[in-house]
């Protein structure tokens, strides 16, 4: 997570982190791809605005999930 600390100092309202990870003691996997369909309407709604900006991390492999 390279650029989770400076991703941490700009204001809530200005960006919307979310995490997945599915190596996690004790905590069921939880996918990227996952996260997406749960926040779908919402990505909908960012994705709409032709100024929206989405960046997904992750393995190479992740793009065909």
């Amino acid at each position: 997570m390279p650029y989770l600390g400076p991703l941490q100092k700009l204001p809530m309202d200005f960006i919307d982190v979310n995490l997945a990870f599915i190596r996690l003691t004790g905590r069921p996997k939880r996918y990227v791809q996952d996260l997406m369909r749960e926040r779908g309407a919402d990505l909908a709604q960012m994705l709409a605005d032709p100024n929206a900006l989405l960046y997904v991390c992750g393995l190479k492999a992740m793009e065909e999930a």
